[in-house]
């Protein structure tokens, strides 16, 4: 069965001590509980692993998302 979200947890390609890009997939942001999980995510991360290149996919339209004065790239699984 495939909950709402696909994978839970953030993935990070580190390069020496600094995470390239964060990668968070969901299957639906629909609802502004479930957008403000799935970004928050991203949001604390991106400070500890020193990253601002943040990314979402998920099945909603392609568009950039300021949140904390980082930006969170949501980028659309269906094309």
């Amino acid at each position: 069965m495939i909950g709402e979200r696909i994978i839970l947890q953030v993935l990070a390609e580190q390069r020496k001590d600094k995470a390239l890009e964060l990668i968070q997939v969901a299957y639906g942001i629909d609802t502004q509980k479930s957008f403000n999980r799935e970004t928050s995510a991203l949001v604390q991360a991106a400070g500890p692993l020193h990253c601002d290149n943040l990314t979402l996919i998920a099945f909603t339209p392609t568009r950039d998302v300021q949140i904390d004065g980082k930006t969170v790239h949501s980028i659309s699984s269906i094309r």
